[in-house]
């Protein structure tokens, strides 16, 4: 066949081709080599009219289309080339709905046809709208991120919660004993202040277990029902002094704030690691926005921000900084990856943040780019209770009254220095590295004992809390403290020591282990029907 030069499709060929597309459910398009529209089919000429594209039909060329390209010169290497290569071709392409805007994805498939009855060489046009597809794929995708994400910093919270729990057994010790040889020497004695640095080095070191225990979810928390913006009103406080004069603070707190059910002293920590990472991005100054706002979270949104949908408290922390590279922003939740010099930072803040908002129940949404600053978005579930009515505590720091207490802990070392903690104290101590151990100590001194002080985790994968079992015949009335590194059994539920249950965390001082053995003691003199093991 010459070019430039069409013969028609006979008349029958038209009518059972037109038959056939008629029957498809999607989109279809006969096509002559002079990209001649031959035949349209129904569902073809719905979109087109609904898109403002009513001109294509039999006998125009849809260059008035050019977002179909469906009338593109052959060349080199295009899809009607392709076609008419190999048979078939196949590419997307988007197009604009010319009623409402709308960006739409096209999947365009072009396969080479021959007539029967003249031996017509034409092309058969099959379009699908896979908007919607394309949108429940890229959802899916940011799922899978999502989820590899999560799976990658669980793992990593898991070793960073081992490390820290075994870490607080050493600081426990340090600690306690560098306290000891500070206490008996003289006040003016150099080695005394050798001992004190070793203490403030202890110290600063446990800061650093309490952010990665934040980070692993593993941390002790105490939350309760509070008013976000009283909160964040004490800490920008503190900001507006720390920031200094280059940075500008500006917060704007939605007056009627929904309340929410988390940690205050870990709100004030989110906000204060924000806060100072705003702070290291504006090292010429700038301006830091903190803001909150309730927040209806729809269908949509919760698949893109990885929440259940439903109400939430947002908290949105800004600053005009540098902002970041997406290749850092993939890794800034990660514990102990910066991007400061060396010695300017743990690399801890961020990942606090993140193990602080999840365990609340939340998730952390940011926005950056690299030259135009960054914004973190909290979510924090929103709640209806009120908050609770605090009873101030009476003193608890009476002296020992020769009381019995049974110290459990398979660590021999950290055993030795409870007891001596509690012996010079005036108590008198019992101690036993294992369940069995306990056992026979607990039936031989029964009426003496009144406290058992036992590690959450013991050998052989028993627990204090099977001991507390046990001994729940033997000893009914003596009170439970539980001490660990961290809780990582069924005592705990998303790092919420369970209701009823005493409780301290490793590493401790001498006078907080003895604050709280006398807290428990006189707790348990009070009528209580269920104040037994």
């Amino acid at each position: 066949m010459a070019a430039g030069k069409s013969t028609p499709i006979c008349a029958n060929d038209l009518q059972v081709v037109q038959r056939l597309i008629d029957s498809l459910p999607f989109m279809a398009l006969l096509l002559d080599t002079e990209h001649r529209v031959v035949a349209v089919n129904r569902a073809a000429s719905r979109f087109f009219e609904e898109t403002g594209r009513a001109g294509v039909a039999p006998g125009c060329t849809p260059s008035h289309c050019p977002a179909l390209a469906l009338g593109e010169e052959p060349h080199a290497g295009c899809p009607l080339e392709e076609a008419r290569r190999t048979g078939s071709a196949a590419i997307e392409r988007e197009a604009q709905d010319g009623a409402t805007g709308r960006w739409v994805r096209l999947s365009l498939y072009r396969t080479a046809l021959t007539s029967p009855t003249n031996g017509l060489e034409l092309y058969l046009h099959i379009i699908r709208d896979i908007t919607e597809e394309k949108h429940a794929a890229e959802d899916r995708a940011a799922l899978e991120q999502r989820l590899l994400r999560a799976q990658k910093l669980d793992a990593i919270g898991r070793l960073a919660g081992g490390v820290a729990h075994d870490f607080n057994n050493l600081l426990t010790l340090i600690l306690n004993y560098a306290n000891f040889l500070a206490r008996r020497l003289p006040e003016n004695s150099p080695e005394r202040d050798d001992a004190g640095r070793i203490v403030r080095a202890g110290q600063r070191a446990a800061a650093l277990t309490r952010q990665l225990l934040a980070f692993s979810r593993r941390e002790i928390a105490s939350p309760r029902v509070i008013e976000l913006n009283a909160v964040i009103g004490e800490v920008t406080k503190l900001l507006r002094r720390s920031l200094g004069e280059a940075i500008d603070l500006e917060a704007a707190l939605e007056p009627s704030l929904w309340r929410v059910f988390v940690d205050p002293s870990h709100v004030e920590q989110l906000l204060l690691n924000l806060a100072l990472n705003a702070r290291d991005a504006m090292p010429r100054g700038g301006r830091l926005t903190v803001r909150t706002a309730n927040t209806l979270v729809d269908d949509a949104a919760a698949r893109r921000i990885g929440l259940s949908p439903g109400r939430y408290v947002e908290l949105a922390v800004g600053d005009t900084g540098c902002g970041m590279s997406p290749e850092v922003l993939s890794h800034i939740f990660e514990p102990f990856f910066t991007t400061k010099e060396r010695g300017k930072g743990t690399g801890l803040g961020l990942s606090t943040v993140y193990g602080i908002v999840t365990s609340a129940g939340g998730t952390v949404a940011v926005e950056s780019a690299l030259q135009q600053g960054t914004l973190f978005r909290v979510y924090l579930p929103a709640t209806d209770e009120q908050p609770a009515v605090e009873i101030p505590e009476p003193s608890r720091t009476a002296p020992s009254q020769g009381e019995t207490v049974l110290v459990v802990d398979d660590d021999e070392a950290i055993r030795a220095l409870v007891v001596r903690i509690l012996g010079d104290a005036g108590y008198s101590v019992l101690s036993a590295g294992d369940i069995g151990t306990a056992l026979r100590c607990a039936q031989q001194h029964a009426d003496q004992m009144r406290l058992l002080l036992t590690d959450v985790v013991l050998q052989q994968g028993t627990s204090g809390k099977d001991l507390a079992t046990l001994l729940s015949n033997v000893l009914p009335h003596a009170p439970v403290l539980y001490m660990s590194g961290y809780p990582d059994d069924d005592l705990v539920q998303r790092g919420v020591i369970a209701a009823g249950l005493s409780f301290i965390a490793k590493p401790f001082s001498e006078g907080a282990l003895l604050e709280k053995v006398r807290e428990v003691l006189n707790s348990a003199r009070r009528p209580d029907p269920g104040s037994g093991i």
